[in-house]
């Protein structure tokens, strides 16, 4: 019965004086010293009830059978001490039938008017402690999280004082954040000393993770890509409770404040480390707790006069690298996300498919990076795939009509690394030379309205260091002919890359489709904090009112009525959903560029480098893809790159075997096929490059995110990347 006294619920003088110490060295107590004496005392008695309730589930000494009945013996005492408050007494059920820890929790509950149902939610929580099986899904977790830890927050608040209802779901996103700390943080000690793995099957499954490999991490590199998205949930869960504070009751969640500064250092902590989790867990001495502790204090004054952020749900258009780097972004600033897709595979342009002819899983088109795409590898190297990218390349390779090739090394830095062309016809020349210097040192900016052919005539450039260098990089980097193309851009974009040294010039070429280095991670890290992508499900229709995104709705049928939303679809998409007004004018102006590629399956290896440059040829790059064939299959596999292209796409795999068997000599076509790419990047000449929109529109809550959007960079991957990962963080927080 609740209250035998058998159970020594706080009976004896040795058990109170060990209950004391845990609650000592609690991070938990550690936060009272800020509350007045009456909330900080009735703090310790109900920190004092959940140290009772996880030494009975961490009893290693102690049979699951009887910790299961002393838990339930809770249980029961609880419903006793709340019907005692309501009056509600009757036969055995009076005052002195409650265990003298119940009595002080009785008048706690009473005194702070908390809830029953929080109290018993602990205990469901700490049951679940005592059953060995594994938690198999993040919502099995999460229900389990909720007990041990939101719960705890949400009778926490009551005993603090609060007044808005949306502290109840700042304490429940603060107690996940703090549990998914713990489970981090703990990872290792939890496997060796308790056998139990917080982590869900489907988690472990999905990163090739046994639960195993958890004793000792070191011996599967897959743990780290594992732990660094449970980093990413316990972020999430962090920002999203700094969203859900309320001014009015700031100064009353400083012990809460105090809680989260301790924990989210330790997080960060971890991912100083490197995610290098061992037996010894991470502790914050207790110096450093102090100025944690002040700094809590300090923003609970700072957060009673500021501004409330904007929270809940936020919905992105569109599953490209825009999209789902947009919906990464703000599931780590804490936004409930969902993301849309209409296809039935997410990659956008960088999707990829599988050609019957050999077997091979190619991309909608060859890709090439370049070194500084800083924010597009960030964004891949945030999943760490292995294999996905070969090294950079050491130079770029240039193939000549007349059968020469000329290789330009890379990877120096400084001032010369730019005579590292010098094999190049024409590179040396003093006009060339002194361009590219000025360009270098901001000498050499573009006018306005000025196209590259006309900046080119205007600093007198050869035409062979034209067709052999200028004209080639044009192309490659902006989609638009030189006659065309905006030299401000040009010439921005050469100083970023080239001319930047070092890597930043160096191309990247990926080993496998490219959407294969995000999308499936992607995805785990979005379940992984409850968000949703719908897959096939096509945007039918944008409700604006007042200035604001109201609703939309989707081709499933169904309604939504988000906070935030962001749009990473193509212009053209956009364009047909909006209303009349000036950002659908804006897109009115915008042209787009097409690129044209072929694969092709030949007899014979054509040449000896991964990758080639043509120049003086309607083609432009051509890649070596061999090693994606099938092991045991014949042949050599090219991808070749049409930038801007104006041949007609009936006429490109013609075309592509004349042109290589130019440069190369004769070859055998096994098998072809051609992929255009309709408005594959936008026009970069001045009209279209004036025409891109800002992210921020006309509406408060919709913003614009993808290559096309203005980002100071040309239509690219990296532009993609720049926009939906620090332009859109910058404006979200």
């Amino acid at each position: 019965m609740p209250g035998d006294n058998t159970d020594g619920y706080f009976e004896d003088s040795s058990q109170s004086r060990g209950q004391e110490m845990s609650r000592r060295k609690s991070n938990l107590a550690f936060a009272f010293f800020v509350m007045e004496k009456s909330r900080a005392r009735d703090m310790e008695v109900f920190y004092t009830y959940c140290r009772v309730l996880d030494d009975i589930a961490d009893d290693a000494s102690s049979p699951v059978a009887e910790k299961i009945r002393l838990l339930k013996k809770w249980e029961d005492e609880i419903e006793l001490i709340y019907a005692h408050i309501a009056g509600e007494e009757k036969a055995g059920a009076g005052k002195e039938k409650i265990s003298p820890l119940g009595r002080e929790v009785m008048e706690v509950v009473r005194r702070r008017d908390v809830p029953k149902e929080h109290m018993l939610a602990i205990i469901r929580g700490v049951m679940r402690d005592t059953s060995p099986e594994p938690f198999k899904t993040f919502e099995d977790l999460r229900q389990y999280c909720y007990g041990v830890a939101s719960a705890v927050g949400l009778v926490s608040i009551c005993i603090f004082g609060y007044k808005n209802p949306r502290t109840e779901l700042f304490a429940e996103t603060l107690g996940y954040a703090l549990q998914f700390t713990n489970i981090l943080r703990d990872v290792v000690d939890d496997k060796l000393s308790q056998n139990r793995v917080y982590i869900p099957q489907e988690e472990l499954d999905a990163f090739g993770v046994s639960a195993a490999d958890l004793a000792d991490p070191s011996k599967n590199p897959a743990c780290r890509r594992l732990f660094k998205m449970q980093f990413f949930r316990a972020k999430h869960y962090f920002n999203k409770a700094r969203r859900l504070v309320c001014p009015e009751d700031a100064k009353a969640l400083a012990p809460a404040f105090i809680m989260w500064n301790i924990y989210e250092c330790i997080l960060g902590r971890i991912a100083a480390e490197n995610f290098k989790i061992g037996k010894d867990i991470i502790k914050i001495p207790k110096w450093k707790k102090f100025l944690l502790a002040f700094g809590a204090v300090r923003r609970a004054g700072r957060l009673a006069k500021a501004k409330e952020k904007a929270f809940g749900s936020a919905a992105v258009f569109g599953g490209g690298v825009a999209g789902l780097s947009a919906a990464l972004n703000l599931a780590y600033e804490g936004f409930d996300v969902d993301l849309f897709e209409s296809k039935s595979v997410l990659g956008g342009r960088a999707a990829s498919f599988k050609w019957r002819d050999c077997s091979a899983e190619l991309d909608n088109g060859p890709h090439a990076l370049m070194g500084c795409y800083k924010n597009f590898l960030s964004f891949v190297n945030m999943f760490e795939i292995p294999g996905a990218f070969w090294p950079p390349a050491e130079g770029m390779t240039f193939a000549f009509p007349d059968g020469s090739t000329v290789t330009a090394s890379m990877g120096g830095a400084g001032v010369f690394e730019i005579l590292k062309f010098g094999k190049i016809r024409g590179f040396l020349s003093a006009r060339n030379l002194l361009l590219l210097l000025k360009i270098k040192f901001g000498l050499g900016c573009g006018r306005r309205g000025e196209t590259v052919s006309e900046y080119l005539d205007r600093n007198g450039i050869g035409a062979d260091i034209r067709r052999s260098f200028w004209e080639p990089f044009c192309l490659s980097a902006l989609n638009t002919p030189p006659s065309e193309a905006s030299a401000e851009v040009m010439v921005d974009t050469l100083k970023k890359s080239l001319l930047s040294g070092g890597v930043a010039g160096r191309l990247i070429i990926p080993r496998k489709p490219l959407a294969d280095s995000f999308k499936n991670a992607a995805t785990e890290f979005l379940k992984s904090v409850g968000s949703r992508v719908h897959m096939s499900e096509k945007i039918t229709s944008l409700n604006f009112s007042g200035g604001r995104l109201e609703s939309f709705t989707t081709s499933s049928g169904g309604s939504f009525f988000p906070a935030l939303a962001v749009s990473a679809l193509p212009w053209g998409s956009l364009e047909n959903l909006l209303p009349e007004g000036r950002l659908k004018e804006r897109i009115k102006n915008i042209s787009g560029a097409d690129i044209l590629n072929v694969y092709m399956l030949s007899d014979r290896k054509l040449f000896d480098k991964n990758h080639i440059c043509l120049v003086d040829s309607p083609l432009h790059w051509v890649f070596d893809l061999s090693d994606r064939l099938p092991k045991g299959a014949s042949g050599y596999l090219y991808g070749i790159t049409i930038s801007a292209s104006s041949l007609n796409p009936l006429e490109a795999e013609r075309v592509a075997e004349s042109e290589l068997k130019k440069f190369f000599g004769e070859f055998k076509v096994v098998s072809s096929v051609r992929i255009l790419c309709k408005d594959a990047t936008t026009r970069a000449d001045a009209k279209t490059e004036g025409a891109r929109p800002e992210m921020k529109t006309e509406y408060e809550n919709f913003l614009l995110t993808g290559d096309w959007v203005k980002s100071g960079l040309p239509c690219t991957l990296e532009s993609a990347a720049k926009n939906s990962m620090f332009s859109l963080r910058e404006i979200v927080k």
